[in-house]
């Protein structure tokens, strides 16, 4: 079986390079986060489960039926990995799902304060709106139900006390959406405590 999956090679090699991306950027940690590609009808590939995110190969990242069965089960799939399936299936327009810790997002997510995407053109017109999900434990059917849900009508989820989940037609498109969501988090935590701070002004 694992011979009949060396067409998907490059695809793999993809993914490992989108998620060392997103470590280096610092959107996630060493061991945190899950990426994901629609491979055919059938088929997706994942990141593996407990792996070192800035060392990753082609070598770790799954394949994985869109029934769920590990075609790779010399591989442990992610905690996630029902979430990402769940994502591709209601989805069919989706080829990529990234999910990642980036830290003023994931802040964020923890208070009621939502992210502020009118503070740029240019995030507005990318994101369009994040969509926020109730918290639900990591791993479990009840998130990745609740998760794939919300992006239903969104491409960005925050999901409460753990971090964000972006979709795309390609990786680059996920992965920018995570970026600029991470940005439009920075900016309404600089925003939201510059109402809120006296300014200085000794002219």
């Amino acid at each position: 079986m694992i011979d009949n999956l060396i067409k998907f090679e490059s695809q793999k090699k993809e993914v490992a390079s989108f998620m060392k991306r997103l470590y280096v950027r610092g959107l996630t940690s060493v061991s945190g986060g899950n990426i994901s590609l629609h491979l055919d009808n059938n088929l997706f590939c994942i990141t593996s489960s407990s792996t070192d995110k800035s060392l990753l190969t082609a070598k770790e990242i799954a394949v994985v039926t869109l029934k769920g069965e590990n075609l790779t089960p010399h591989l442990k799939l992610s905690i996630e990995s029902e979430l990402h399936r769940l994502i591709l299936l209601k989805r069919e327009d989706v080829k990529a799902v990234i999910h990642a810790h980036p830290i003023y997002t994931t802040a964020l997510s923890a208070t009621s304060c939502p992210i502020n995407i009118n503070l740029s053109g240019e995030f507005k017109s990318l994101l369009k709106t994040i969509v926020k999900v109730p918290y639900k434990k990591m791993g479990s059917i009840e998130l990745a139900v609740s998760v794939s849900d919300a992006l239903k009508d969104s491409d960005v989820a925050v999901m409460e006390n753990h971090g964000i989940v972006a979709v795309g037609k390609t990786l680059f498109e996920a992965f920018e959406k995570i970026e600029a969501s991470e940005n439009c988090a920075k900016m309404t935590f600089i925003t939201e405590n510059l109402t809120r701070w006296k300014i200085n002004e000794i002219f």
